[in-house]
């Protein structure tokens, strides 16, 4: 069967090798991104420097778990998918919602329920929830399911809360655009080395209009800072391929690029809150 975009299901789609083992298809209709990609390795939580992620990414998802929660009006149960450590849930809670977590990842399952308790599940239960988030999930899921996870979202919640890594972002342009010296870079963005590797990549249209075939009805969309330069060594320390020397290559280029997106107000990291529409 030939593959076709999920978002406005043109099967325009062209090619362009990008790594060994990763081809990437672009819609010429709406501008996704779609991976078809050969798993090579099977990295996880596990594999990462449990430090390092303490001290940048824990850090970062803390923060941001603020902002997202105080961005959403609504009170009832918020179901996060793809819950991680539960950072967002445990905002959540402190909010005034009622919480439910699931976390299919057995590493990041146990820290969520030593934090939130057995409210996180390992598989979801198709239960509805006022809110349903799905932070950095999206683009995770099977190309040819992604439709029908958003009809699922659809009939389960008035507030599908989204997190996606974003095309449009300077990380994601440079790295690929300085290839084959960036290899590493892209590895990473697409994490082709991964148990769950990237499928798609949104740009901001093109998840809008996503979510409007879907029924959803846009309240709000911003960009988040996801490489902070402050926790850019101990970010790029928790991918376990890359060597202390290229570490520090790296740090500087991370400062640069996040001077440039402030002056572009974007970022690699798109959030976007949206309403369900039911007649």
């Amino acid at each position: 069967m030939t593959l076709k975009c999920p978002v406005c299901e043109q099967r325009q789609l062209t090619p362009k090798r990008v790594l060994p083992n990763l081809m990437v298809l672009r819609c010429e209709t709406c501008g996704l991104l779609i991976s078809e990609l050969v798993k090579l390795h099977h990295t996880g939580y596990r594999d990462i420097d449990d430090v390092a992620y303490e001290q940048s990414i824990a850090a970062v998802r803390r923060e941001q778990a603020v902002n997202i929660v105080a961005a959403v009006e609504d009170r009832g149960e918020w179901l996060d998918i793809g819950c991680g450590y539960g950072y967002v849930l445990d905002e959540a809670r402190s909010a005034g919602f009622t919480v439910r977590g699931v976390e299919p990842d057995a590493k990041a399952a146990d820290a969520a329920r030593a934090r939130l308790g057995d409210v996180i599940l390992a598989e979801d239960d198709d239960r509805p929830a006022k809110v349903i988030s799905t932070l950095d999930v999206l683009e995770h899921i099977p190309t040819a399911e992604l439709n029908a996870f958003a009809e699922s979202v659809h009939r389960r919640a008035d507030v599908w809360v989204i997190k996606v890594p974003s095309s449009e972002g300077m990380f994601f342009k440079v790295a690929h655009a300085t290839l084959p010296w960036s290899r590493s870079a892209v590895q990473r963005l697409w994490q082709s080395e991964h148990e769950s590797p990237h499928t798609v990549y949104f740009s901001e249209a093109s998840l809008i209009r996503f979510l409007a075939k879907h029924r959803f009805l846009i309240e709000s969309v911003q960009y988040l800072d996801e490489i902070p330069s402050p926790t850019a060594r101990e970010r790029l320390r928790v991918d376990p391929t890359l060597k202390p020397w290229q570490v520090s290559l790296a740090v500087p280029v991370v400062r640069v690029i996040n001077r440039l997106e402030r002056w572009r107000r974007k970022s690699d990291a798109l959030l976007l809150i949206a309403r369900s529409h039911r007649r």
